[in-house]
């Protein structure tokens, strides 16, 4: 790396992820941008609650600030994120620029399937998954599809086996042709740390999102108007609303959904700042 940063003069380097911190010569680092995505000892935060995990989250917390002050500058995906870190960091330091997503034309109308969920095999998603089917899939009495490698998690497929309106895509080919496809796209996330991409995406293609409140961390949507939080409403209220919903109340919400991403979310929006700056 110290050959390739070397052969040419670079005003600027940006570091995707504090964990290839020892990429970077020591040397090079106050000319370099760190883009977190995650903030990992916040993530670690929301499931140390023994005494043993909170010492080993200090410690955490302590080696990660410890690394994110030696660089020039760093970018954080989450308004809450740049709160957190200015505890510990110059907060001149620290540029919130969020994730950027560019809304996606698709036919809301086509839908093949009522609920929908796509993510990648981490544990994050297999326990919102394994949550969401303990306490929503019969309730609801509707089909769920689960697509990308989450499809391949072996809790999940001994779980779905069990029921019939479940079905495993595995990859998709197309990511239009998925949402396309979905009426409603399900984020019921219990922990972790960070803004949830997915979410961004589903909104993007101006779909009817159900969240988790968990799942909303650093996106401040309102409820009934850009997405459906299903903390805010018990079971039945929320079967009911999903029964009753009238083709205007999706069509506004799916709408309210990409204006959002527009005016928040954009690469415009978000990447102006450092733009300027830099």
């Amino acid at each position: 790396m110290k050959k390739i940063l070397k052969s040419t003069d670079y005003d600027k380097i940006i570091l995707n992820y504090v964990q290839w911190h020892s990429l970077i010569p020591k040397e090079y680092l106050p000319k370099t941008i760190i883009f977190t995505h995650d903030i990992y000892y916040y993530r670690y935060h929301s499931f140390a609650k023994s005494y043993w995990k909170n010492i080993i989250y200090n410690n955490i917390k302590k080696y990660e600030i410890g690394l994110l002050k030696e660089y020039y500058k760093i970018l954080v995906v989450a308004d809450y994120e740049k709160k957190e870190l200015s505890k510990s960091i110059d907060s001149s330091k620290i540029e919130y620029i969020g994730a950027p997503q560019e809304v996606k034309n698709i036919d809301i109308n086509k839908s093949k399937y009522t609920f929908g969920f796509i993510g990648a095999n981490a544990w994050q998603n297999e326990e919102a998954l394994i949550y969401y089917i303990n306490n929503f899939i019969n309730f609801l009495d509707d089909d769920l599809v689960i697509a990308g490698s989450i499809s391949n998690n072996k809790n999940i497929i001994d779980l779905s086996s069990k029921y019939k309106n479940i079905k495993l895509l595995g990859f998709v080919d197309s990511l239009d042709v998925f949402y396309e496809e979905c009426k409603f796209i399900i984020a019921p996330i219990l922990s972790g740390s960070g803004i949830k991409i997915k979410v961004l995406e589903a909104l993007s293609y101006g779909k009817v999102v159900l969240a988790t409140e968990k799942s909303l961390e650093g996106i401040n949507v309102v409820n009934k108007k850009e997405i459906i939080n299903i903390d805010f409403m018990d079971k039945l209220d929320l079967k009911n609303y999903i029964k009753n919903i009238t083709e205007n109340e999706y069509e506004d919400i799916s709408n309210n959904a990409k204006k959002f991403i527009n005016e928040n979310f954009s690469r415009d929006k978000l990447f102006s700042n450092i733009l300027k700056e830099n």
